[in-house]
């Protein structure tokens, strides 16, 4: 019984947790977006084509899209933790 309890106790931290996960992604997928506008936006006037293609090369891949947006890591570096482990 106490195995079956903690079994419990572990499925809903877990639940509870993701719960929280989801609904902190939502502010953060905007901020992201924002990021990769003001960042980008002084080029496309500039570099429209240039632009265009970047954009499309950062769709191809995980690393591709991380490659393209090295400043957003950079200035989650340099902000204060929230007291969260990322790696």
């Amino acid at each position: 019984m106490p195995k079956r309890i903690s079994a419990i106790v572990v499925v809903l931290i877990l639940i509870l947790g993701f719960a929280s996960l989801v609904e902190a992604g939502t502010p953060r997928s905007t901020w992201v977006e924002n990021e990769i506008y003001q960042y980008n936006h002084p080029f496309a006037s500039q570099l429209p084509q240039e632009l265009a293609t970047k954009m499309q090369k950062m769709t191809a891949s995980p690393f591709a899209f991380y490659r393209g947006t090295a400043h957003i890591f950079y200035r989650d570096m340099q902000m204060p933790s929230s007291g969260s482990v990322l790696f």
